[in-house]
């Protein structure tokens, strides 16, 4: 995996962070669920995805409380942790996930939105078919195209 940044520099910045927030008293602030997001972002990238999921949980429920259920921050966290699911085989986890940001991206900026696409797409990379109970990833170029474009052609 490519680097783009110091993981190591911004986990720790991150953590101190946290912990500052913590000590304050700021147990349900918007300041610590994103740097709770921030943080699981970067275990994501180096591939931490237990790590990040368990982050990423407790920035989604605090961001629940704070900003509401129907508030486009609340679906950025929503998304990523689809993703987080998805790199743990999580499959039917990261699509209800997915399902959610995008209902809240629609309802919020309408299907049109540059944001819209992210959700929508990124269930699109799971077929139906199951096998052990577990939802099987495919490459999107190798898949029919009305899975491609999800709600539009009923995938949802």
């Amino acid at each position: 995996m490519p680097s783009r940044g110091n993981y190591a520099e911004a986990e720790s910045l991150l953590k101190r962070s946290l912990v500052i927030y913590e000590k304050a008293g700021s147990s349900q602030s918007d300041d610590l669920a994103a740097s709770l997001f921030s943080l699981g972002a970067v275990y994501s990238n180096e591939g931490r995805y237990a790590e990040a999921e368990t982050l990423l949980k407790r920035s989604l429920a605090i961001s629940q409380k704070v900003l509401g259920a129907n508030n486009p921050n609340l679906a950025h966290v929503l998304l990523n942790l689809s993703h987080a699911y998805k790199d743990q085989g999580k499959f039917v986890d990261a699509v209800h996930f997915s399902k959610r940001a995008l209902a809240i991206y629609e309802k919020a900026y309408g299907p049109s939105h540059p944001d819209v696409p992210a959700a929508l797409l990124a269930p699109a990379v799971y077929n139906d078919r199951t096998v052990s109970g577990t939802r099987q990833i495919s490459h999107p170029s190798t898949m029919p195209l009305d899975l491609h474009f999800g709600k539009f052609f009923g995938f949802f």
